[in-house]
Order: C-alpha cells, then structure tokens, then sequence
C-alpha cells in the first residue's frame, strides 16, 4: 500500500506551501530515493531534484540550488552546485 506523506513548507514570505513525498511503507522512511529523504518525520528535497524542476519555487528549500536562493522563479543555478555535478 502507497502512503502520501504531506510536509508543509513555510516560505521565508509567511506563506505556505504542501509537498507531499510517497513511500510504500514506514520502511521507506530511511528512503535510498535521489529525490528525496527522509529527517525527522520530514520529506528533504534534494539539489538533485530540485534541478530538475527548473527553477525555485521559493518554499525555503533546505537544498535550493538556485540563485538568489528562495526567489520564486529564480532560474540562475548556484556555481557551488555546479561544481559539485
């Protein structure tokens, strides 16, 4: 059985924002997806995931690769990331 988990993300803006990660089961929970893991009850998007949607959502993401970081619509990616891939 699938389980949505739902994290709700408060922006530096006071406004919220719900993500919701899927696991099979509470195993999951220690997750070995790139796209995410598990912290203390929380889904932590990773850089790696985060790339792939192309551009900040401005939620206050741990793992914001974006510059500036937490700008909704912010495309320009961090060099430090860069350097990194």
């Amino acid at each position: 059985m699938t389980h949505v988990h739902a994290v709700v993300v408060r922006s530096s803006s006071n406004a919220m924002a719900v993500h919701s990660c899927e696991s099979k089961n509470n195993d999951e929970m220690k997750n070995t997806n790139s796209n995410f893991y598990w912290e203390d009850g929380f889904c932590v998007f990773t850089e790696q995931f985060l790339l792939k949607r192309g551009q900040c959502c401005g939620n206050g993401c741990r793992h914001c690769p974006y510059e500036p970081k937490h700008n909704y619509g912010s495309k320009e990616v961090d060099p430090k990331v860069l350097q990194k891939l």
